[in-house]
């Protein structure tokens, strides 16, 4: 019925481009980016038009949640469209993790290799951060191109980084499926900046690959930390203070630029109509580079609203009536989830999937009920966890007591009602230990600074920003 209703849908938008029988995804990642700094989700000193365009021609999710708070696990839930947690994947792949050769448990089924059973040719463009070691990069894990660098952050301007996690590579399966491997001369590009490589790169693949469904990670890591913005970005926001909040800005202008390119080669390529773009954050703004996350609580790291709940925008000609807002609790998983159905289905042997299909509640017309998506969704790391559960949210650390609020009602979680309704607590503590006990225990751990980092992050006193932002 559901694929029934999927081409009834399609055939009603009009034809797809020639050799296209299904469409093709291009996925838009920013990294630590603020809730409050996209004009979509009301933001007023950053412009963002090309990323407000995808709005304005599709749908805002105003209940959008990664499923962690930090950068690797975040993209390991999203990548497979399962918990992290099932495959052991709880925690930052930094430090010493990264330098063991640690990542994602390559046992797991990644969009690309669901999307590849069908046909689909798979590219990500960017930012990796699930893996370095042999077996655990990006063509290991079944995408066809990958252009970008293995680690999670870097320089935005030429480096020497041939041979390292932070070097730009463009790699491509060989004959036996091991990655062939071409480092890209940084210094040999006049006027270097990742952000426009990256979009530069995403363009091209969308060039060479527009006559038959793709399916394309552009996984961004503006406005991550350091600090890197041309001259000219920062000249065109002169006007924004302090200057760290200026130069995240002008990092914003360079990312939504490159946005704007992506959106202009579908164009350009006649694909436009018949590509599904989705475009979302990793997690919260984090508390070192400028970043805004508006009326809700907390940054990057924690269990806060502003931790886990970032902007969304879909774009789906046909299917999803322009100017939509999408009000149900929804998760980063879902978003590969309805890639994969869009496509035709799992792969043979891959475990279920925690993501749901959104192609029908965001078919349908308005309003839907909050929970109509997902009954509850489920967050741990180290020493924290929460819980969402229709219009609650528990959050707790193994040094707190639990605190219950009531999101719709008090978004900028203020007024913890634990005391207050008891029986919800012991409800909503069940409903994450029995989701708990299907999970496994950590491949690896953050070490205690930052694990009590995690702590303090979640201490009723730490109140407004500038608290917040002394707690990496």
């Amino acid at each position: 019925m559901l694929r029934l209703f999927f081409l009834c849908a399609i055939a009603a938008a009009g034809s797809l481009a020639a050799g296209q029988d299904r469409p093709s995804v291009v996925v838009i990642l920013s990294d630590d980016a603020g809730y409050a700094d996209f004009g979509f989700t009301g933001g007023r000193v950053v412009p963002t038009p090309a990323i407000d365009r995808i709005a304005r021609e599709g749908a805002t999710l105003t209940q959008f949640y990664t499923t962690a708070s930090v950068c690797s696990p975040s993209r390991a839930g999203f990548i497979t469209g399962r918990y992290q947690q099932r495959f052991g994947h709880h925690s930052n792949l930094t430090g010493p993790a990264s330098n063991a050769g640690l990542g994602m448990s390559p046992d797991e089924f990644t969009v690309a290799e669901h999307l590849a059973e069908h046909g689909y040719t798979t590219g990500i463009i960017g930012k990796w951060h699930l893996g370095s070691a042999q077996g655990l990069t990006p063509i290991d894990q079944g995408f066809d191109e990958f252009h970008g660098l293995i680690a999670g952050s870097r320089s935005f301007f030429a480096i020497d980084g041939a041979g390292t996690r932070q070097g730009l590579q463009s790699t491509t399966a060989g004959p036996d499926g091991s990655p062939q491997i071409e480092w890209v001369d940084e210094h040999a590009i006049d006027g270097f900046y990742i952000t426009d490589w990256i979009g530069e790169q995403a363009a091209d693949f969308i060039r060479r690959q527009h006559e038959e469904p793709f399916y394309l990670f552009v996984s961004f890591t503006a406005p991550h930390t350091p600090m890197d913005a041309l001259e000219a970005d920062v000249k065109a926001v002169a006007d924004i203070e302090p200057e760290r909040r200026r130069i995240y800005a002008a990092m914003q202008r360079a990312y939504d630029r490159n946005v704007a390119l992506i959106l202009d080669t579908l164009d350009e390529t006649g694909i436009a109509d018949s590509t599904v773009v989705m475009c979302f954050n990793d997690n919260g703004g984090a508390t070192n580079n400028g970043s805004d996350n508006g009326r809700y609580r907390g940054m990057k790291g924690s269990k806060w609203e502003g931790g886990i709940r970032v902007p969304c925008a879909i774009r789906w000609p046909g299917i999803v009536e322009p100017g939509t807002v999408f009000t149900p609790v929804v998760s980063a998983m879902d978003l590969t989830a309805t890639a994969v159905a869009i496509a035709g289905g799992p792969a043979d042997g891959s475990p279920a999937l925690d993501g749901r299909d959104l192609l029908v509640p965001l078919a349908e017309p308005g309003p839907w009920r909050d929970d109509a998506v997902h009954e509850s969704l489920f967050w741990e790391r180290g020493p924290a966890g929460a819980v969402r559960n229709g219009p609650w949210k528990l959050i707790f650390t193994d040094a707190s007591d639990p605190m219950l609020f009531h999101i719709p009602a008090d978004p900028g979680e203020t007024t913890d009602l634990a005391e207050a309704r008891p029986e919800l607590v012991t409800r909503l503590m069940t409903r994450y230990e029995l989701w708990h006990d299907q999970t496994v225990e950590p491949l690896w751990r953050e070490g205690d600074k930052w694990e009590n980092f995690q702590r303090r992050k979640h201490r009723t006193d730490v109140v407004g920003r500038e608290a917040e932002r002394q707690l990496p």
